[in-house]
């Protein structure tokens, strides 16, 4: 769903999925874009196609599922400019006690917590 909330909040994630190309308007106007990058061989063409699209424009790109020994060779790979490469842990339950990913999430809200 694309209507925004009457509540006040802080933030408005909108999960885009593949209708990327038909939701230019929301990307172009977000603050933040995380960009959910598949990192296996038959993946990489369309995280490739996403990266080129958005060229220039400051991005998160949240690579789930990449071996801590493989992930700076996939940093060097995907890293550009203004994108940034983070690297999820495997969480199947996001509201456990103690998120395995919260490092990265600090990474991405904390100039909205410091203002820095």
């Amino acid at each position: 769903q694309t209507q925004e909330t009457k509540e006040n909040c802080n933030f408005i994630i909108y999960d885009i999925g593949y209708e990327w190309e038909s939701k230019q308007d929301l990307i172009e106007k977000a603050d933040k874009l995380l960009v959910l990058c598949g990192t296996k061989p038959y993946e990489l063409p369309f995280t490739g196609r996403l990266q080129r699209k958005y060229y220039g424009q400051q991005a998160y790109l949240l690579c789930p599922f990449v071996a801590e020994e493989q992930r700076e060779e996939v940093r060097k790979l995907l890293q550009k400019e203004a994108q940034q490469v983070l690297f999820l842990e495997y969480q199947p339950e996001p509201t456990i006690i103690e998120p395995r990913n919260q490092k990265v999430f600090e990474t991405i809200i904390k100039e909205y917590v410091t203002g820095a």
